[in-house]
């Protein structure tokens, strides 16, 4: 899986809500997320 589809994936699973994401996300999920947005 590429991290792009990861990435996609994460966002998915907490409804492309930043908030849940960073309330819900283990930190492995949020720093993934933070690094793709990132670059």
């Amino acid at each position: 899986m590429t991290e792009k589809e990861q990435v996609q994936q994460i966002v998915k699973k907490y409804h492309k809500s930043i908030a849940d994401l960073s309330e819900n996300a283990t930190a492995k999920e949020f720093k993934t997320v933070m690094k793709y947005v990132a670059d």
